[in-house]
């Protein structure tokens, strides 16, 4: 394919200018989805979508200008008018990975980004688990200092992990990461600073911190 002419690719909806040929791996989220109308190619028997897609981009100019006029934002609205049953599919998406369906259709978010989401508040959930049994551990062993000092290290690992997790999930979700967004560090459950309080000040750099927790705890004394 001429560099000048374009492909788009059915996953994440980005379009690219390159060599490509037929159905190839798309540069961005690295699945076989990226579709070349540089020329005619053989699509796969079994895929009635796909199928569907390039009749459409063959006999209607339209959605073909529409498609890489503006490509990201209009990514959802072409799919939804092409596709009769994508709308179902992305809400059934959006719930699988626990993702506001509203947010995610105002976001403009792609299936790549809804599942990266999904997956990173997954792994929150588990560390939160992990914490849980932590904090039973903390309370039959009151007296055992070994154990809280191993308890507090483990728990100051988990915060930085958490907000690595919550950084990608703003990313994907399209925002800038930023730290006075982020919100899961408050609800560890080894945390024992004021939630609804921090909450309330998202977008604020100060909080209030509880001098007694063990995982913000040493901030609030420097």
């Amino acid at each position: 394919m001429p560099s000048n002419e374009k492909a788009f690719c059915l996953n994440c909806h980005k379009q690219f200018k390159g060599n490509f040929s037929g159905f190839s791996e798309c540069p961005s989220c690295h699945k076989q989805t990226l579709y070349s109308i540089g020329k005619k190619v053989r699509l796969p028997k079994k895929s009635k979508a796909i199928k569907e897609f390039k009749k459409i981009l063959e006999n209607n100019k339209y959605w073909l200008d529409a498609i890489f006029k503006n490509a990201t934002s209009d990514a959802l609205e072409i799919l939804n008018k092409m596709f009769p049953n994508w709308n179902k599919n992305y809400k059934k998406l959006c719930a699988e990975n626990n993702v506001n369906y509203e947010l995610a259709k105002k976001r403009n978010l792609s299936v790549y980004q809804i599942e990266q989401i999904g997956k990173y508040r997954r792994l929150i959930d588990d560390i939160f688990l992990i914490e849980e049994g932590l904090k039973c551990l903390l309370k039959e062993n009151e007296n055992r200092q070994q154990i809280l000092e191993r308890v507090k290290r483990l728990a100051k690992e988990f915060d930085e992990k958490i907000k690595d997790y919550e950084k990608r999930i703003q990313y994907h979700f399209g925002f800038k990461p930023d730290d006075d967004y982020l919100k899961y560090i408050w609800l560890q459950p080894l945390c024992t600073c004021p939630i609804s309080d921090n909450l309330e000040r998202l977008g604020i750099s100060q909080k209030f911190i509880n001098t007694e927790c063990i995982i913000h705890g040493d901030k609030a004394k420097k």
